[in-house]
């Protein structure tokens, strides 16, 4: 069907495309709000693994490191700390933290050489998933 336009510029729809066009118009404003409704959470979030992090908690949100250099690896403490140790070394954190320079990038404490980030892992049947999928690092 043609679409004609009104006086006031608008375009005149068909009943069944303007229902179309009504129910997107609504959907777009639910859109909208339920992004509202998210935005302060987000900032929250954001700021409740600052605190972790500053408490020395490991909050997921890359690869655990190790470097090949020297053996010294990073391990997660059943409390969530962030751990530090030598191959072979059960669990005795080290104390030292590899520093982040950038771009994925990271100093080893001990050996002071440049590691990288592991790429993402791929999971396999996990609950819910069709086959292997990226996870984001």
């Amino acid at each position: 069907m043609p679409r004609f336009h009104r006086p006031d510029g608008r375009i005149n729809l068909p009943p069944a495309q303007r229902d179309v066009q009504r129910r997107c118009d609504e959907f777009n404003a639910a859109e909208r709000e339920f992004v509202e409704r998210l935005r302060p959470l987000a900032s929250q979030l954001a700021a409740i693994r600052k605190q972790a992090r500053a408490l020395g908690l490991f909050v997921e949100d890359r690869e655990l490191l190790a470097c090949p250099h020297c053996g010294l690896h990073e391990d997660v403490a059943a409390d969530g700390r962030l751990l530090t140790c030598r191959d072979g070394d059960a669990v005795a954190d080290s104390g030292l933290r590899f520093k982040q320079v950038g771009g994925g990038k990271f100093r080893c404490p001990s050996c002071r050489r440049l590691v990288s980030v592991p790429a993402a892992k791929l999971v396999d049947n996990e609950p819910g998933n069709s086959g292997a999928e990226r996870l984001p690092v």
